[in-house]
């Protein structure tokens, strides 16, 4: 799994390409700030050690910022697939898989970094 790219959006806020590489497909899904707060507070209902989720919102579009927020986020997400269930939990089953390789008209015309 690795987080492809990222862009700030018009709201402000940041979305990220997140490419799922497996052993015989691979799959891009993309995701607001939001969508991974949400995956946080889904896992933290169940597992302990869930960490919180890095607040990298309102960057601009300066490009070292976006970068360093896909690295945080990377960092981030790594470590929460290493704790025990979640990787098989519904909460990032979905966040992994929902919409694969559909980019959503809201993020049709980000400038992706």
């Amino acid at each position: 799994m690795v987080i492809a790219a990222t862009a700030p959006t018009t709201a402000g806020g940041l979305v990220y390409a997140v490419t799922v590489i497996q052993m015989v497909q691979t799959w891009t899904v993309i995701r607001g700030h939001g969508d991974f707060i949400v995956m946080q507070t889904n896992l933290a209902a169940f597992l302990d050690g869930v960490p919180p989720c890095p607040d990298v919102e309102h960057l601009g579009s300066n490009v070292e910022a976006l970068l360093s927020a896909r690295n945080q986020m990377q960092q981030w997400l790594l470590g929460v697939l290493m704790l025990p269930g979640a990787k098989e939990s519904r909460a990032v089953l979905t966040f992994l898989t929902e919409s694969a390789n559909i980019i959503p008209p809201q993020y049709d015309t980000v400038p992706w970094t």
